[in-house]
């Protein structure tokens, strides 16, 4: 999908072309700007390299540069006068480098909207972990900045036990962030991958939301869209979106 399918597959209007908008994104490997360059140049966008910030020593071009290279493009592509910050930080005998660049970006205040293409279920996080993102999300929100994170490709689906999933029936079509105490789940459409949830690892975006299926509830003070791509929702908090 190209700059021009994008903008007519999602309504995008030619006015919203990321004027005086800045983009952080999260990653633990660097890039080549050549290829960014190029990705531009192909197609016929205007020359807009990232700024590279590195969170301590360069990690060099690592497992996840494809990722990284994705996320750099398509931003750029969608938002295409926007400042597109990468942070890479390398991962440490404690912590991954994925989690040190969120915490890098909020905690510096680089910029209003950030990136994340890694996740996992809450289940997988555990207490400590939960609370770690749940602080970090937290942050964000009293700073003003909005969140994304990707849901992988199952979306929800992919946390759910199906021994104990019930399908939800009914759903209505809408596009929405909801803000409510209830919130509804939504089907979504990935590039690939096979992680989930809002914190670690997952390979590509689940961010184009497509229609609702069930309502779940949000953790407090944090919009939360659930995304289910089989119409199923129950436990993790997958596309995160401070509240306004």
């Amino acid at each position: 999908m190209g700059p021009a399918d994008f903008a007519k597959v999602y309504n995008v209007p030619s006015t919203l072309d990321g004027t005086g908008q800045q983009i952080a994104i999260v990653a633990d490997s660097n890039i080549n700007p050549q290829d960014v360059a190029d990705f531009q140049a192909l197609f016929g966008l205007p020359a807009n390299p990232p700024n590279v910030i590195l969170n301590g020593p360069d990690s060099g071009l690592g497992a996840s540069e494809g990722e990284a290279d994705l996320d750099v493009q398509v931003s750029g592509m969608v938002a295409q006068k926007a400042v597109i910050d990468l942070v890479v930080s390398e991962d440490t005998l404690t912590a991954q480098g994925i989690d040190l660049s969120a915490f890098y970006i909020i905690d510096n205040n680089i910029a209003p909207v950030m990136s994340e293409s890694f996740g996992d279920c809450e289940s997988n996080l555990q207490t400590a972990g939960n609370q770690f993102f749940n602080s970090l999300w937290e942050q964000a929100a009293a700073e003003g900045i909005s969140v994304f994170v990707s849901s992988g490709d199952p979306g929800s689906a992919g946390c759910d036990n199906f021994n104990t999933a019930k399908v939800a029936m009914g759903g209505s079509s809408e596009v929405e962030v909801f803000s409510e105490s209830f919130h509804r789940s939504s089907a979504a459409q990935a590039f690939s991958g096979a992680d989930q949830g809002c914190g670690r690892r997952a390979s590509r975006k689940a961010k184009m939301v497509m229609s609702s299926a069930r309502a779940t509830s949000a953790p407090s003070r944090m919009t939360v869209l659930m995304v289910s791509g089989s119409g199923v929702a129950k436990q993790p908090q997958l596309i995160c979106k401070p509240r306004a």
